[in-house]
């Protein structure tokens, strides 16, 4: 239904959009220590039901003993107590745990720019990329005319046309803060480490001295030999530590800006940090940048890793210390989400994108969107900063739910006879846990249909991810595939959260998906989607289409595709053979006219070689030339290449000063 024309015409005065919000793209990274975080199957394991939560190193468990923890002992009835951990068998033994991530090797960013990244801003840089190629968007080479007239290659990034249109936003929890941790680890490793073996040496050396009995002298020095074995070692000249110069870019909030220089997104730019409620939140939020004009085109990026040795030690201990996390060592007695046996949460990790555009924009391309975005909705309980306002979760669910009936005309009857319900459950205790609050949150909205919702969940296959909640892609990702996991070791019902259907696994074709995150600080976000493409359905590119948008905005007549380091791009070609929109630098290359006889020109006053002697080159390779300049300052100074500008050194070397951070 077309709107009146002034209606039209207001909406075009103000740059606002009415139209179709879609999910274009999906990436996804999960845990489990024996694969690839970003394995090809990362979102259809999780679909299958596969477990992917270890047993944390025995190291780690003794790092959560030494910090001296008094923790919370949740109980059913609210009667609460508290427990000094004085063993390993008091604290958390199982988590979702990164594999293998070759930032590098997997992505192709070089070290010169993943130096100046956090993991968390690494990681979903890399989810990031991963929906631009489901998207079918490819990163082209782009060219710049140098003083000669001369086009060279410089980066890989988004086409010209869609650079000013695309914002980004990353969704995490804890960002700079494993980088922080880092090197404050390493420097008291530094400057401690070998100290105390020195002092155990001193005290060793006297007391042999003054002792005669050899008995006695075998015992003291087993004592030492015990004791300088627990005592760190002095470090060697590898070891020594130095404040890197990348520290202030690394422990920053900058996933968000780095993505997007990355891929050269020049549109609206954030971080969101609402806890465990972050993705879904930011999934709101593109949705209002595309809605009020801000762009066309947003990608959501997030990551959260907390189960790494940087990182759990404090953080894990600091879940534990809180009785929001399970002491259980056996997946199948931990990972209990919505049954009556649950005891409490397994950390875990991820990292997740979604590229989220105006409906056109898909269409434009010759791509059938994955999902259809109806409503999205995020609020604050005011209420607790870990507990859940049962009564707000179901306020604020039926506020979105009435959304998307009055913008498409829909009954939320006909909406639960077909949806899936990704819930949050992190399977806590029952007092005060989110599973009671969302199951009364689906009897509130949908009434006597809460039945014909199935509820699914993740995090007993994963643990939980964090801000970077998986369950936002794979929620998108069941529709498509026609399945859902089954909810993980269910065996005892809760008669408390009767009156639902949970998921057994397996084929359920489910046309909409509400997915609710929920966040520390009473932080509370939910999105409704609507399916648009379904698996064996159709094929989701209209190549002909795609093809000419691809021509479009290259500039080349025939371009093809690769995938080089997961990573969908147009092939080079060379610099476009015509002019591409909002391509600065596109076009066919002009030389510089030279100034004629007259107008002030002066000869240059070089000598000119002999015969014989070799000719000095007539065109230098002005981009071997930076990249050489620019290699050797990095070498001197130390200062990341990306940190440099040639503009920049110029001066410097003008000047005789070095370049400024």
């Amino acid at each position: 239904m077309r709107a009146p024309k002034d209606v039209a015409d207001l909406l075009d005065k103000w740059d606002l959009y009415i139209g179709p919000v879609v999910v274009s793209g999906l990436g996804a990274g999960v845990p489990g220590r024996a694969d690839k975080v970003f394995r090809e199957d990362a979102m259809d394991v999780l679909l299958a039901g596969q477990n992917l939560i270890d047993r944390l190193p025995e190291e780690e468990l003794h790092k959560q003993v030494d910090k001296n923890l008094e923790r919370v002992v949740k109980s059913e009835t609210g009667n609460h107590g508290f427990e000094r951990l004085e063993s390993i068998e008091q604290v958390i033994r199982l988590a979702g745990q990164a594999g293998t991530f070759d930032f590098a090797g997997e992505f192709g960013v070089r070290g010169s720019i993943s130096s100046l990244m956090d993991r968390s801003a690494q990681l979903a840089l890399a989810a990031g990329l991963l929906a631009l190629k489901d998207a079918k968007i490819p990163l082209v080479r782009h060219y710049k005319r140098s003083t000669t007239g001369k086009m060279i290659p410089t980066s890989w990034a988004l086409p010209a046309s869609l650079q000013n249109e695309t914002g980004v936003i990353m969704a995490t929890a804890w960002p700079g803060l494993e980088s922080l941790i880092e090197d404050v680890s390493r420097y008291f490793t530094h400057k401690y480490a070998g100290k105390p073996q020195k002092l155990v040496w001193e005290m060793y050396d006297r007391m042999l001295g003054a002792v005669k009995d050899p008995a006695d002298r075998k015992a003291l020095t087993d004592w030492y030999v015990e004791t300088r074995a627990s005592l760190p070692e002095a470090g060697g000249e590898g070891d020594v530590y130095k404040f890197s110069r990348s520290f202030l870019f690394r422990v920053l909030a900058l996933g968000h800006a780095q993505t997007a220089q990355f891929i050269r997104a020049k549109g609206p730019c954030t971080q969101v940090n609402a806890a465990c409620a972050s993705t879904t939140q930011a999934v709101g939020i593109a949705e209002d940048w595309i809605r009020t004009g801000r762009c066309k085109r947003v990608l959501v990026v997030s990551a959260d890793d907390i189960t790494n040795p940087n990182m759990m030690s404090w953080l894990g201990t600091g879940f534990l210390a809180s009785g929001a996390a399970t002491t259980k060592d056996v997946v199948s007695e931990a990972a209990l989400p919505f049954d009556r046996r649950r005891n409490g949460m397994i950390i875990g990790m991820g990292a997740s994108a979604l590229v989220i555009e105006d409906g056109r924009k898909a269409q434009e391309r010759g791509v059938t969107p994955l999902a259809e975005l109806l409503a999205s909705q995020f609020e604050n309980s005011a209420y607790h900063v870990t507990r859940l306002s049962t009564r707000h979760v179901a306020e604020t669910m039926d506020r979105l739910v009435a959304k998307a009936e009055k913008r498409y005309g829909l009954r939320r009857s006909d909406i639960a006879a077909k949806m899936l319900f990704m819930s949050h459950e992190t399977y806590t205790p029952a007092q005060g846990g989110s599973s009671a609050a969302e199951v009364e949150a689906l009897k509130s909205t949908f009434g006597a249909d809460t039945p014909k919702v199935v509820v699914t969940n993740t995090k007993g296959f994963t643990g939980h991810s964090m801000g970077a909640s998986l369950e936002d892609v794979i929620a998108i990702r069941a529709m498509n595939a026609g399945k859902l996991p089954p909810i993980a070791n269910y065996k005892e019902p809760d008669p408390n959260l009767a009156g639902i259907t949970l998921s057994k696994g397996g084929a359920y074709d489910c046309e909409f998906a509400l997915r609710l995150g929920a966040g520390f600080g009473s932080q509370i976000a939910m999105t409704l989607m609507r399916r648009t493409w379904k698996e064996g359905a159709a094929l989701r590119v209209d190549a002909p289409r795609h093809q000419a948008w691809l021509a479009a905005v290259s500039g080349h007549a025939n371009p093809e595709l690769e995938v080089v380091h997961n990573t969908l791009r147009l092939k080079d070609a060379g610099a476009p053979t015509r002019a591409t929109e909002g391509d600065e630098e596109a076009g066919t290359p002009h030389p510089i006219p030279l100034p004629q006889a007259g107008e002030g020109a002066k000869a240059p006053s070089l000598p000119l070689p002999r015969s014989g002697e070799g000719g000095v080159r007539a065109h230098l390779d002005e981009a071997a030339v930076t990249k050489e300049i620019v290699a050797l300052v990095t070498q001197k100074t130390g200062y990341p290449a990306e940190m440099l500008e040639l503009d920049q050194l110029a001066a410097c070397f003008s000047s005789g000063v070095r370049p400024s951070s």
